[in-house]
């Protein structure tokens, strides 16, 4: 199930418990100059901008923070959503098969 995030000038940032391997989308904003900060419980961080994504592993804790790039006092707002990944899918990149390492029975 997806959780939308809706974050504006008013209300910069929010806080998930993710149980499962997500990715978390920038699905709107409000201006090019927006960006969205989300940061996992291991202090790794990524900027997003519109339609960018980052992988989020399960039990981890998810800060997510609004910014604008220029000064001006105007309302500005980004939308996110939060999605497991489905159990099939691969949430991290696969390393190399045990297949392609040479044995050596000496």
């Amino acid at each position: 199930m997806a959780d939308t995030i809706k974050l504006d000038s008013s209300h910069r940032s929010t806080t998930r418990a993710v149980v499962k391997d997500s990715v978390l989308t920038c699905t709107t904003t409000s201006a090019a100059d927006v960006t969205v900060k989300g940061i996992v419980s291991n202090n790794e961080e990524h900027e997003l901008h519109l339609a960018e994504s980052m992988i989020v592993p399960k039990l981890s804790t998810l800060i997510v923070r609004l910014f604008r790039a220029s000064g001006t006092d105007e309302p500005f707002s980004a939308e996110l959503d939060l999605s497991p990944v489905a159990d099939d899918e691969p949430s991290r990149p696969k390393t190399a098969s045990r297949g392609s390492a040479k044995r050596s029975d000496g």
